[in-house]
């Protein structure tokens, strides 16, 4: 009986982990995702990690973000890869679809304040909505 018990503790606890690591289809894409194609379901959300270091001056943001099909949820949150000051990392910035159809998510990094200056450098990948 003991054993029985622990098989099916086992089984509803597997069946639990599995079930909340696809829920939601959550993704997570990086630098080397860049130039793919992203097919999602509305309400999916997804993030991008991407290297950077705010303190030089230099962001990343969406270029001409099409916000019928995608929205940005939130602020770039960033996650320094040492403690010394003025250190570089990684930002992050989590992104939702919420209606079907298919566009580009180009990001740029740059100053936003350096006017006619090029992105010093972009991202971006092909989303679809279903």
């Amino acid at each position: 009986m003991r054993v029985l018990m622990l098989l099916a503790s086992v089984i509803i606890i597997a069946g639990l982990a599995l079930a909340c690591g696809s829920a939601g289809g959550s993704k997570a894409l990086t630098e080397s995702d860049a130039g793919t194609t992203i097919r999602l379901k509305a309400g999916e959300a997804f993030t991008v990690k991407l290297d950077g270091n705010p303190t030089t001056g230099y962001a990343w943001e969406p270029e001409n973000l099409d916000t019928g099909v995608l929205q940005q949820e939130g602020d770039w949150k960033f996650a320094p890869e040492s403690s010394a000051i003025g250190s570089g990392g990684s930002v992050t910035a989590t992104f939702k679809a919420v209606s079907a159809g298919t566009t580009t998510l180009r990001l740029i990094y740059h100053r936003s304040f350096e006017t006619g200056v090029a992105p010093l450098k972009t991202w971006e990948a092909t989303i679809v909505v279903k």
